[in-house]
């Protein structure tokens, strides 16, 4: 069981298109409250309850895997209001998951071995009636099925390995408000997927491997219907806005598959990589080039406008051809015994080929560094980390030129963002911490030095900066 309470930045309720630009161009929000330990609006809670159980079954050198799981959640968003509707929340659902994994492990005869099985997941989701005038998705049930076998042949220091997997998923939504149906649809997906991968042990201190696969995964429901709200931005799913030619989102009307297609992601992903292994050194070196046809992403559009004027900025669900290239390094030293350091560099390109522009909040250029040093039953550990400025950005409109009209691109079809890319910055974090027989104790600082930084892929990066120095204290007994 998990329980949660958190607070929405409040700087990120914005009025108008002006006070989003104020937000983006200064560098303190401009709400700032005292310190406290209360939570008000806006805010949200979340619960999460799972219950799972487990069986094997074995049969010889056969061998059965069984799982089940049951999930509960449920979710609520609270936004500023007026009066008592401060207290009722805009977004109120609740979600069941029934998960069931089964696996045959085959016996191993000669160089060939493997493993098949079926998966089952249903989902259901409601909202509660009575929490707001609008849905922010609507109700929903899912079913997924998919089967799929992974088969091995070993030779020569050499594995060669096949994969094939089969999935149908089918969605039924029905949106209704306060007892006023407003729409319903039922959608169906199946696609095949397949994987072939090769690794080859060159030595004792070499090895080398690529793999080379599809993928595929259908609009999940708020890439379909999301409307509304959300945390601190509105967005619209697919079927909820339309251009004709100015942009609307109509309350009481929706697309659906007859009327505007939306494909599913359909990826093909090669991989390429080696491993070194040595006394002291140990280093991971990883490649890959993905392909994704019909990429889904959220992206600015512009600014919603009533019979007061501008009121808030807001984001559609959009489809694209992406190509994504990436670099994965990691490297570990030890020192000594008890001294070791680690190196990560991480990085990856990505940019859409239908027309040629950088994708939206792709991480940059990321270096991060270990020390640690174990005496007796003390450990310490210093932790160096830099992320680059992403230096293939979107363009750039700012909200006041979507206000003014003096916009350049074309919005229905330009991936733009509203504001530049954060600047690059370090962050330095240490850990101290002591075991002895069951017990750990530890305590860890982030951004020791209290930097001040924002992050590519935080949606909250409009309105403030990254949190700053944060110091945890964790106990821990092992039985």
């Amino acid at each position: 069981y998990f329980q949660q309470e958190l607070g929405i930045l409040r700087a990120s309720i914005v009025g108008n298109n002006e006070d989003l630009q104020d937000a983006i161009d200064d560098v303190e929000p401009e709400t700032v409250f005292p310190f406290t330990y209360d939570i008000g609006s806006p805010g949200q809670e979340t619960e999460h309850g799972l219950l799972k159980a487990d069986l094997a079954l074995f049969l010889g050198e056969h061998i059965f895997n069984l799982q089940y799981a049951i999930q509960r959640n449920i979710r609520r968003e609270y936004d500023v209001r007026r009066g008592d509707l401060n207290e009722r929340p805009v977004i109120d659902l609740e979600l069941l998951s029934h998960t069931i994994d089964t696996e045959w492990i085959q016996p191993t005869k000669g160089r060939w071995n493997g493993s098949s099985g079926i998966q089952l997941f249903t989902q259901n989701s409601t909202n509660d009636p009575e929490s707001n005038p609008a849905n922010f998705v609507p109700d929903y049930d899912v079913l997924n099925i998919g089967a799929f076998t992974v088969q091995s042949l070993e030779f020569n220091k050499t594995i060669l390995e096949f994969g094939a997997r089969l999935d149908f998923q089918s969605l039924s939504v029905a949106d209704t408000i306060r007892d006023t149906f407003i729409y319903s649809n039922e959608i169906d997906f199946a696609n095949p997927t397949f994987t072939l991968g090769i690794r080859k042990n060159v030595s004792d201190e070499l090895t080398w491997f690529s793999n080379i696969g599809t993928a595929w995964r259908p609009p999940n429901v708020a890439e379909l219907y999301s409307f509304g709200l959300h945390q601190s931005r509105l967005q619209f799913g697919f079927w909820r806005y339309d251009f004709n030619p100015e942009i609307t989102t109509p309350v009481d009307s929706v697309f659906d598959q007859s009327l505007r297609t939306v494909p599913v992601e359909q990826g093909i992903k090669l991989v390429a990589g080696v491993e070194v292994k040595k006394k002291r050194l140990t280093a991971e070196f990883i490649g890959y080039a993905n392909r994704i046809n019909n990429y889904i992403f959220l992206r600015p559009y512009g600014v919603t406008t009533n019979i007061r004027g501008p009121d808030f900025p807001f984001f559609i669900f959009d489809q694209t051809d992406a190509l994504f290239l990436g670099t994965d390094w990691d490297i570990r030293y030890a020192h000594t015994p008890t001294v070791l350091s680690e190196i990560k560099i991480s990085y990856v390109y990505a940019q859409s080929v239908e027309r040629n522009q950088p994708l939206l909040e792709i991480p940059p250029l990321n270096i991060d560094y270990t020390f640690g040093h174990e005496i007796g039953n003390w450990y310490y550990g210093v932790n160096v980390s830099y992320t680059a400025e992403q230096w293939n950005a979107p363009l750039v409109i700012e909200p006041l030129e979507i206000g003014e009209e003096n916009v350049a691109a074309d919005r229905n079809t330009d991936i733009f963002d509203f504001m530049e890319v954060p600047n690059s910055y370090f962050l330095l974090g240490t850990e101290v911490g002591y075991n002895r027989k069951h017990w750990n104790v530890e305590i860890k600082v982030n951004n020791l030095l209290n930097t001040s930084y924002r992050i590519n892929t935080d949606r909250l990066r409009y309105f403030a900066n990254a949190p700053g120095r944060n110091i945890s204290f964790s106990l821990q007994y092992s039985f």
